[in-house]
């Protein structure tokens, strides 16, 4: 009886993607509300939004796009959600303002949401 190996390129390659993506999840979730209220002067309830923005985009976008990956190709999938959750992070290192930052938060939930329902 022939085994097929389970820690294939594909497979390590996966684990390593989403374990960066989780990992820069966690980073940020836990210093985003502070970053909001040390740097814009947030107050606590605005501040709470950040997270809230993020998690409402990561949900609406499985929700919506979870049934479209397989349709799209899940490495183009992937691929993309990748992309807007690098382009999102690196715009945490502008000093945009509040509401940009809030925008930027929603695009990153839908680029994890993407990358980790892809994986």
């Amino acid at each position: 009886m022939e085994h097929d190996k389970l820690w294939t390129r594909a497979f390590v390659a996966l684990m390593v993607v989403n374990f960066c993506g989780a990992l820069a999840f966690y980073l940020i979730a836990v210093k985003i509300t502070e970053f909001a209220v040390d740097t814009y002067d947030a107050a606590p309830s605005q501040a709470a939004l950040t997270m809230t923005g993020f998690v409402i985009a990561a949900l609406l976008t499985r929700l919506l796009f979870g049934g479209r990956i397989d349709s799209w190709g899940v490495k183009r999938s992937l691929l993309i959600g990748s992309a807007v959750s690098a382009a999102a992070m690196a715009l945490y290192l502008l000093p945009l303002g509040f509401v940009p930052l809030m925008a930027v938060r929603v695009a990153h939930g839908f680029g994890f949401a993407l990358t980790s329902g892809s994986a």
